[in-house]
């Protein structure tokens, strides 16, 4: 699976979290290039500290950084790596710039993890980048290692809708490549805790079809096992919280990633705060590959 990966990197630790999993998955498959990105937050000579001699001197202490980092990945194995500085007070805006000009395949980002998408990164940068991308972003919470390591195992929550689909493509490149898809569908407590309503009360659903709603996720399931590479699939359905069960599930199936899209036309943004998504990424422990529906 050759792709090319864009890492935003600014030297803190919390990008540097990001290059263990950029290497990791440029591994995948065939080998694939890393492009290390700064956006150095300043439009012209004159914004930068003392003139151009200081903007020159801040762009070589970047690209020092940089290196320093490209060095790193290699030493993970990974071929090929480019370095790039970008001068603007926009970085949202460069990082999904870059992505597209570069034709990238994914976007690896730290988060901080306390309110998620954490505004401490970059100002509000990944926020908005997760927002904006065309392209799936993978977010990287605190506390995970920064040495090498290995993808084994992947978690794909669906849903049943189009859009929960939209993750299957990343899923079947990933098992290609020898990743095993944990599936999962979880049936909401809005169809299995309304039978202990009374009957005839307003939201309560008889258990014959809450049986039903079961019948049909599991059978989503299957079709989505079906779907993805012999051997590499399997699933379960559970009932409960989405995002609880999500989290649990990643636990219990010791997965090392989680892919998912989100269902807000904004992205994780404040329009999407308290959605399955947003939940998840606020909460797991390990990395979250986020797709952003297209159309």
């Amino acid at each position: 699976m050759a792709r090319t990966i864009l890492v935003p990197y600014d030297g803190s630790t919390t990008s540097a979290r990001a290059l263990p999993y950029a290497a990791a998955i440029s591994k995948i498959g065939e080998p694939g290039r890393i492009v290390l990105l700064t956006v150095l937050p300043t439009r012209e000579e004159t914004d930068s500290p003392n003139g151009p001699m200081a903007r020159k001197d801040w762009e070589r202490t970047t690209r020092r950084r940089l290196q320093n980092a490209a060095r790193r990945l290699r030493g993970m194995g990974v071929g090929t790596v480019d370095v790039e500085t970008r001068w603007s007070v926009q970085t949202d805006e460069e990082i999904v710039g870059a992505a597209k000009e570069r034709n990238v395949s994914l976007i690896v980002l730290g988060t901080h993890g306390r309110s998620g998408l954490s505004r401490a990164l970059l100002g509000s940068t990944a926020m908005s980048v997760v927002r904006d991308s065309h392209v799936p972003c993978m977010l990287i919470p605190p506390g995970r290692p920064l040495r090498d390591l290995k993808l084994t195992r992947a978690l794909l929550p669906i849903d049943g809708s189009e859009l929960s689909a939209q993750a299957l493509p990343l899923a079947i490149e990933l098992a290609n490549a020898g990743v095993q898809i944990e599936v999962l569908r979880v049936v909401p407590p809005s169809a299995t805790m309304v039978p202990f309503a009374v009957p005839g009360a307003e939201g309560y659903l008889p258990v014959n079809l809450i049986e039903d709603l079961t019948a049909a996720a599991e059978e989503d399931v299957r079709s989505t096992i079906a779907k993805l590479p012999k051997g590499r699939a399997s699933g379960t359905t559970l009932l409960g919280s989405p995002s609880l069960a999500i989290i649990e599930q990643a636990a219990n199936k010791k997965v090392d990633v989680i892919v998912m899209t989100t269902h807000a036309r904004s992205g994780l943004g404040r329009a999407f705060l308290g959605s399955v998504a947003d939940r998840v990424v606020r909460t797991a422990k390990i990395p979250v590959i986020v797709i952003r529906p297209r159309g």
